[in-house]
């Protein structure tokens, strides 16, 4: 039978491993809200987007319509009766409104494109992020997992006390594989919707 020294010696390596095991899970947990927190950031610069984007459309519709107006106008004063010298100058006004309307519409269309580049850039952020979180989710629950066999006094081996494999390791990671959780709630990623 073990002697008191080999159980204050087991006892003392339980505590050591169980610190250090709190310690992943602290880190795992910082991880996490850091994370959530990127994705909130992300999810709002999106909705801007979205909004620019649907502010660019509209005001690219209202220049068509202008558009459209002064050329009905430009036909009617070139078909209108009258002196020619006030037509052809009410005909070259409406002819470099009409211009002037073309190159602002022009430039709407330039800039509701660079939005749109933007917009697709921030979705792919945030799908890449949110893949993060789950990655980051799996994490807590495997630690959860660890901490129950620990406290039901089951032995684990080695290979039961590595995190998931991750597609690139988190800058400033503990390269301590056991990690542990409190069995706090597993924190879902946020899935909302920007459109």
């Amino acid at each position: 039978m073990p002697g008191p020294c080999e159980d204050l010696q087991d006892l003392e390596r339980r505590v050591q491993r169980n610190a250090a095991e709190l310690g992943q899970e602290a880190f795992w947990e910082q991880e996490l809200r850091r994370e959530q927190a990127r994705e909130r950031e992300a999810q709002s610069r999106l909705q801007a987007l979205s909004a620019a984007t649907a502010e660019h459309a509209a005001r690219l519709q209202a220049l068509d319509a202008q558009a459209r107006a002064l050329e009905d106008k430009l036909c009617q004063a070139a078909e209108a009766p009258g002196p020619p010298s006030p037509t052809a100058s009410a005909t070259e006004r409406l002819r470099q409104d009409l211009a002037a309307q073309e190159r602002q519409g022009a430039e709407v269309q330039g800039s509701l494109a660079l939005v749109s580049r933007a917009l697709e850039a921030a979705e792919h952020a945030l799908q890449a992020q949110a893949q993060e979180l789950e990655e980051l989710n799996r994490e807590l629950r495997q630690c959860n997992l660890q901490q129950f066999i620990q406290q039901t006094g089951a032995a684990p081996g080695t290979q039961d006390l590595m995190p998931p494999a991750r597609g690139k390791p988190l800058p400033g990671a503990p390269r301590s594989p056991a990690l542990v959780s409190s069995l706090s709630p597993e924190v879902s990623p946020l899935r909302q919707s920007w459109r």
